[in-house]
Formats: C-alpha cells, sequence, structure tokens
C-alpha cells in the first residue's frame, strides 16, 4: 500500500511538471477553453453542441405547428433571455471561464494520477483473475465485445458515482454545486466541482479499467475498442443526438418505451427538479436500465411544469464564483465535525437547510 501511495504522488508531481515544461506547454496546459470547443474527446466539443442545436431547431418547427403556438423566433425559442441572462447561467459563465482556465495546471494533475491509480490497481486484480481464462476470438469480435463491456461498465460507473453523490453527506455537499443551477444551459455541464470530478473519475477508472483490462487477459492479448475519432462508438452517437438539451430548457422526451432503455434529455431535467416527486430520480447517464434496477427511474407520461436549482437553499451560499468552490468545504468540515449522530442525519443551523438521507435535494428548515 505504502509503495502505491509512493507511486501515486509520484505520478502526481509527474504531471504537474507537465505544464512548465515550456512555454507552450502552459499555454496548452491554461487553455481550457479553446480545448473543451475543439477536443472531441470533451462533452463540449462543438459538434455536440451543433447537434444539439439542429435537433432543438427540428423540436422548434414542431412546436411552430402546435395550435396557439407563439410566432416567436428560433432565436427566442432556444436561447431565451430569461435563461441565458439569469444570475445563476452569468456564475455558469465565469465559473466555467476560470476553472476550464485553472484545471490543467492546478487540478488536472490529481484527477490523472488517481485515474492512473485506479487503472493500475484494477488492471492487478483483473490480471491475476483472468489470466487462464477462454480463447482468443477474431480482433474485430474481440474489439466489438470490449466496447460493448467498456461501454457497460463506464456508464454504471457513471449512475454509480452519481448515485453515492447524492446518498452520502460529504459528498453531496460537492455535488451540490451541480445541483445549485436554477437555470440549465449547455454550459451548466460543467458547473462541476473539482472534488466531484476527481471521486467520478477514480471511480469510472477503476471499474472501466477492470471491466477492460478483464477481458484483454481473458482474450490473451491487449484489445482496444471500436471508436469514432477516438471516442467509445456508443458515447459518440449518444453525444450526438441531443446531449446538451439534458442541460437547457427544451423538452425531448423519447416516450414511454425507450425511456425505460435511454435516459432522455426530459428525464435528467426531471432529475434537477424541486419537486419532491423528482426527488432521487434518474441519476443514470445512457442506460435506464441502473435506475430500473434501483428503483430511481421517473419516466414521464407528458410534459411537466420544471423549476431547477436547490429546495430550501440560500441562493447566496452559490451566487459567486468563490462560492461555488468554499461553500461544499464548508459545508463538509461542519458535518464532519459534528457528533457522530448528528453527523448520521445531520441538522443544519438556523435559516440554512439539512440533508435528507433519503434524497438528493434538501429540507427546508422549520421557521
Amino acid at each position: 500500500m505504502q509503495e502505491q501511495i509512493v507511486a501515486l504522488f509520484d505520478k502526481v508531481a509527474s504531471y504537474f511538471a507537465v505544464p512548465f515544461a515550456s512555454w507552450n506547454s502552459f499555454l496548452a496546459a491554461i487553455g481550457g477553453v479553446p480545448d473543451a470547443l475543439l477536443n472531441i474527446g470533451t462533452i463540449s466539443a462543438w459538434p455536440y453542441l451543433l447537434s444539439s442545436m439542429a435537433i432543438a431547431y427540428l423540436l422548434y418547427l414542431l412546436a411552430r405547428r402546435q395550435p396557439g403556438a407563439s410566432p416567436r423566433s428560433f432565436r427566442a425559442f432556444a436561447f431565451p433571455r430569461e435563461v441565458y441572462r439569469h444570475r445563476s447561467a452569468i456564475v455558469d459563465y465565469k465559473y466555467v471561464l476560470i476553472d476550464l482556465t485553472l484545471q490543467g495546471v492546478v487540478y488536472v494533475p490529481v484527477i490523472a494520477g488517481c485515474t492512473w491509480l485506479s487503472y493500475k490497481l484494477a488492471l492487478s486484480l483483473s490480471g491475476g483473475a483472468a489470466a487462464s481464462a477462454g480463447a482468443s476470438l477474431n480482433p474485430l469480435a474481440d474489439a466489438l465485445i470490449l466496447t460493448v463491456i467498456t461501454f457497460i461498465v463506464i456508464d454504471f460507473a457513471t449512475f454509480f458515482s452519481h448515485y453515492l453523490m447524492h446518498r452520502f453527506p460529504v459528498l453531496w455537499y460537492f455535488h451540490e454545486v451541480h445541483h445549485s443551477a436554477e437555470v440549465m444551459t449547455p454550459v451548466t455541464v460543467l458547473r462541476v466541482h473539482p472534488v466531484e470530478k476527481i471521486f467520478n473519475s477514480a471511480v469510472g477508472a477503476f471499474l472501466g479499467g477492470l471491466g477492460a483490462a478483464a477481458y484483454a487477459a481473458i482474450a490473451g492479448h491487449k484489445v482496444d475498442p471500436l471508436t469514432v475519432i477516438g471516442i467509445d462508438i456508443f458515447v459518440f452517437y449518444f453525444r450526438v443526438f441531443g446531449i446538451h438539451l439534458r442541460h437547457s430548457h427544451i423538452w425531448l422526451s423519447y416516450g414511454t418505451f425507450l425511456s425505460h432503455i435511454l435516459i432522455s434529455p426530459a428525464q435528467h431535467q426531471i432529475h434537477h427538479s424541486v419537486d419532491p416527486r423528482h426527488y432521487d430520480k434518474n441519476f443514470g447517464y445512457v442506460l435506464a436500465i441502473w435506475d430500473l434496477l434501483f428503483r430511481s427511474l421517473y419516466v414521464p407520461r407528458q410534459r411537466e411544469s420544471l423549476q431547477f436549482g436547490l429546495a430550501g437553499t440560500d441562493p447566496k451560499d452559490y451566487s459567486s464564483v468563490a462560492a461555488l468552490y468554499i461553500t461544499p468545504f464548508r459545508k463538509a468540515m461542519r458535518h464532519l465535525r459534528a457528533p457522530r449522530s448528528a453527523a448520521a442525519e445531520p441538522a443544519a443551523p438556523a435559516g440554512e437547510a439539512a440533508v435528507d438521507l433519503s434524497g438528493h435535494k434538501l429540507v427546508a428548515p422549520d421557521k
């Protein structure tokens, strides 16, 4: 264990040194905003934004055909001022601009180090267990099977880390940053605290590495998954089909049947709702089966009126960029310092909400 810790610190230190290796390396490290738009591996890359806009335009055309539809423009339909100029959206813009600039130098090395350690641990565990397993198939079959396995495992890891964020108060305080958005735009997907990014990366790397390394051991040789321009083929197509409508005001449901298989943008919007009926629902990223198994799936029968944000929380808690970074640490420390009985079911100070351990939202304090 000590050797693994030393290896982790060595790896993190090496990652920290990369941005300072040269002036070009430093500029690349702080160029988070251009990279977020141009790097196809990032969720905010321009092809996914354009494809989401194209789907939004189709929904706009359909909405125009509805009886009594207003003759407003596509700009007003897709980019309403009351959403994109809302104080919460403005905090999003500032936070993401600063966060993307800092992450390459400040905390991406930590994320990379934890990811590396998680994968190495998974590799050692799976390699020993599967070394004497069956024979390899042909290369295409190997790649296809690995792609499916990796996709399923990573999708479950994404679901499970999200589920844990809502179940444990200390983790929830950091995930609360994302849920504190009172309106949602495509920028909101990046409104994520660094601690949450580290946690999600570690869980995903461990479970994903376990699945990939296990199959590679079974196949008896290194296997590469099927990709589209370097992205997992399933993830790529899921992102292309309206990924950014998930964090928006535009309703897109997949219908009752398909919503039991895939998580629709409407279902993720419901996940952000302050309505008690929607608490702890739809944790999934791509597949709905995990929510079905954990009894957290919510499938809307028709369009629902939604309000986003945190119930019972003072909006000032997350009204600035500094607050988004600092408030989770303050709340987590308060929780950890509380007596054991209070920490099990934390009671908030006067005027502040308390975590309901059965849900991802907050319970308003008695006045």
